[in-house]
């Protein structure tokens, strides 16, 4: 090892591991790494006052220490850590010089992904707006969060609620905190459902059978577009999937921050939350103003970066930041070094 900082990676254990990854690459790079995995400090969401103090202890930096902490989905925006690894950010708060967002690349393992052929289109598709998963209509403060001021849901749509999850004692009111958000996806599919659009919603509880795999497939590749709202975490699972599949996602965009060095809006169309009711006509126009030629390149498009963002050179790029912020021993050379910009 060379005279570099330690890195201490401080992961919570609920995901896909590219933890391993960045720990092994910078081993390979000769500097000192730490991997801490917390997979008992929370389920997702639901942490208490005292469970992110804890939390908060775990991430405060020793001499020459650099902490990088990495979340999985659970929005945890921590002053502690030199730099925290994301899916979701909130543009009103966003500080890329301590927070990275990465894209979700992991597709579920089964079924595995239809052949090139079955997904590309050879002329134009007709408009239909597809929509599988939770609705959360019936859950009650989803129901609840929907008659709020507009004020108020704006305030919860970019994150400010979260402060008071960090703050909460008992696990069921940060529970019932955390869901609040969801209200996007409970209107964005309300509001759907109400287009004289053609639609194909099919709302139940995903329990990851192989038969409900093969649904979501299915349903993938008979619709051409993908209503992509958030759930409680600022990012979308199904955004992701849906370019993969070389469909269209239509992003509620609630304060989003997505992976930089992406044209995202050469890829998606994008619906401002204050302008859902306007969901329908800004569809309809993407796809009457778009020719056959420009569908069919946009798919090609939404595929190849799919394909190139599955080899993570992203990751590289995060590792050496980190990296070089290992070979700084004073804090403010180490801050310089994590604001600057991906290559």
């Amino acid at each position: 090892m060379n005279n570099s900082s330690k890195v201490k990676l401080v992961v919570l254990e609920l995901g896909p591991d590219y933890y391993t990854q960045i720990r092994d690459r910078l081993i390979a790079k000769g500097i000192e790494c730490e991997l801490v995995k917390l997979d008992s400090f929370c389920l997702l969401y639901a942490h208490t006052r005292n469970e992110v103090s804890r939390l908060r202890e775990i991430l405060r930096k020793e001499d020459d220490e650099v902490v990088v902490f990495l979340p999985f989905t659970t929005e945890l925006f921590l002053e502690e850590p030199d730099l925290t690894i994301m899916f979701s950010g909130y543009k009103s708060g966003y500080n890329p010089e301590r927070v990275k967002i990465i894209p979700y690349v992991w597709q579920p393992p089964q079924p595995s992904m239809p052949e090139l052929q079955e997904l590309k289109w050879t002329k134009k598709p007709d408009l239909s707006v597809g929509f599988l998963g939770r609705s959360h209509d019936n859950r009650k403060i989803v129901k609840l969060a929907g008659y709020l001021p507009d004020y108020f849901k704006q305030q919860i749509l970019k994150g400010r609620h979260l402060k008071y999850l960090y703050k909460s004692r008992y696990k069921k009111i940060s529970n019932l905190l955390a869901w609040m958000p969801c209200l996007a996806r409970m209107e964005a599919v309300r509001k759907l459902e109400t287009t004289s659009l053609k639609t194909d919603i099919v709302k139940h509880t995903y329990t990851a059978s192989a038969e409900e795999h093969k649904n979501y497939q299915n349903h993938m590749l008979r619709n051409s577009y993908i209503l992509c709202p958030r759930g409680y975490e600022n990012f979308s699972f199904r955004f992701y999937e849906t370019l993969a599949y070389g469909r269209v996602p239509v992003l509620i965009d609630t304060d989003t921050v997505l992976p930089p060095n992406v044209n995202w809006d050469e890829l998606c169309v994008r619906v401002p939350y204050e302008k859902m009711n306007d969901l329908e006509n800004i569809i309809r126009n993407d796809y009457e103003t778009k020719t056959e030629r420009e569908f069919l390149e946009r798919q090609e498009k939404a595929i190849k970066v799919m394909k190139e963002l599955k080899q993570m050179s992203w990751l590289e790029d995060i590792v050496e930041e980190i990296a070089k912020a290992a070979n700084y021993k004073s804090n403010s050379d180490l801050l310089k070094v994590l604001s600057s910009p991906h290559r």
